[in-house]
């Protein structure tokens, strides 16, 4: 339609008609470089086609294997983010939230397939082995770590920190100069021996324990201005005065308990060197220390008789009460803070008894029984928290036992019993619930007498 595109004559026509069968360029058509090799190949096909096919196969293996390490490596970075997210800033977000266990346990199951599948990846990368070891541990926490809001999952804990300290074990191995794989190690020894304790193997907690504190103790030294290393010394001497108090148990002795008093004094001091308190954590962890000391105190005066050991338990356990409710009143939200309240007023009330307070000592069981319930209530699935109430009808049974209260003794051993018996069917592999449900038993039988 247009004149200016149309052959000049006849002869032009039949010249780019030779020049199509040849198998060269028309010129009916713009000479671009993509027409004119395309041309060129139909002209020389024969010796193009076995160099062609070998460029092409070179170019697309090459442009695959590009594409698939882009994809392998964004997806390797998209699981690390997510076992992160997962474990440490959805986690962190919904601990404080009433009725949060369930939602806990969410993570705990995603998380789980993201740190299986990063584990089998992390190679000879100290970073990545670190963080995955880290996001471990805190998994173990949630799953069942002792003394705090968790699911009841006492064994899965234990594979968990397991996890955390084989990684860890070889990664140190490989590089002894890495201060954070180090502490990340000193980490998971604390934290396995933690569940040993919890299921009744002291002795094989203790060497973990020791070797944790040796190690925080070696980078305290190394490190005298980083607090975190004296922070994680001070946990690691708790945990093994735990474990040296429960040895100590089996075969009572003054000095025993002494060598448990000491540790958790050096506990108690090695935290006051760390400087003035800097957040309500650090405060509340002071406030533990002095309570586990009160432990080995209660046990000198149950062995020498004398009063002056449990009025000193009293008033550490006082000097504690006092930091954890200045805490809790600062945080209202916190069901952690309110949960130390009301254990810290169960063990005062074990001290008011032995110094002779027996009306003190139920007053503090009452007011502690309240908010163990108003806790529960708000987190049904919390198995710690029915832990606690369990925990305060035994103090209450003993106590009363004790102070030749048969009936009312009878009662809260009772109500401590049926606690007791539902956590050993939610979790069975709690060595802590055998116990108590085994001397709560006993209790009984001898109440019944």
């Amino acid at each position: 339609k247009e004149p200016q595109r149309r052959y000049v004559s006849a002869e032009d026509f039949a010249a780019d008609i030779r020049r199509f069968l040849e198998g060269l360029p028309v010129v009916a058509r713009p000479a671009t470089a993509g027409y004119r090799l395309r041309r060129y190949i139909a002209r020389n096909t024969l010796n193009l086609a076995a160099a062609s096919a070998i460029v092409i196969a070179v170019v697309i293996g090459t442009l695959s294997t590009l594409a698939q390490s882009r994809r392998s490596e964004r997806h390797f970075a998209e699981l690390r983010s997510l076992a992160h997210s997962f474990l440490f800033e959805v986690y962190d977000a919904i601990t404080p939230l009433p009725g949060s266990t369930a939602a806990r346990k969410l993570v705990v199951n995603r998380a789980q397939e993201y740190l299986d599948r990063l584990a089998l990846d992390a190679g000879d990368d100290p970073d990545l082995e670190r963080e995955v070891a880290e996001a471990y541990i805190r998994l173990g926490d949630v799953r069942g770590i002792p003394y705090a809001a968790n699911l009841g999952d006492t064994k899965g804990a234990l594979e968990s920190y397991s996890k955390a300290r084989s990684i860890l074990e070889a990664a140190a191995a490989q590089h002894p100069d890495n201060a954070q794989l180090q502490s990340g190690l000193g980490q998971a020894w604390k934290s396995v021996g933690m569940m040993l304790v919890r299921q009744g193997y002291p002795e094989k907690a203790a060497p973990l324990q020791q070797k944790s504190v040796a190690l925080f103790r070696e980078l305290c030294a190394r490190y005298p201005q980083e607090v975190k290393y004296r922070i994680l010394l001070v946990s690691a001497l708790g945990l093994m005065g735990r474990a040296q108090y429960i040895i100590a148990s089996a075969k009572p002795t003054v000095e025993g308990y002494r060598g448990v008093m000491n540790t958790y004094e050096e506990a108690i001091e090695s935290h006051r060197l760390a400087g003035p308190p800097f957040d309500a954590d650090w405060e509340r962890n002071m406030m533990v220390r002095l309570f586990y000391l009160s432990y080995p105190l209660w046990r000198l005066g149950d062995l020498t008789g004398d009063i002056a050991y449990y009025q000193r338990a009293l008033r550490h356990q006082t000097e504690g009460a006092s930091i954890i409710k200045r805490i809790a009143a600062k945080h209202p939200e916190s069901f952690r803070y309110r949960r130390n309240v009301a254990d810290g007023l169960r063990e005062i009330g074990w001290s008011r008894w032995k110094c002779g307070d027996l009306a003190g000592a139920m007053r503090d069981y009452q007011e502690a029984l309240v908010s163990f319930r108003s806790i529960a209530t708000a987190d049904p699935n919390n198995l710690e928290t029915r832990r606690d109430i369990a925990d305060v009808y035994r103090s209450m049974g003993i106590t009363l036992a004790e102070a030749g209260k048969k009936a009312a003794a009878l009662r809260a051993s009772h109500q401590a019993l049926s606690g007791y018996e539902e956590l050993s069917r939610l979790d069975p592999d709690s060595n802590e619930n055998a116990v108590y449900l085994k001397e709560t038993r006993e209790l009984l039988v001898r109440l019944a007498r």
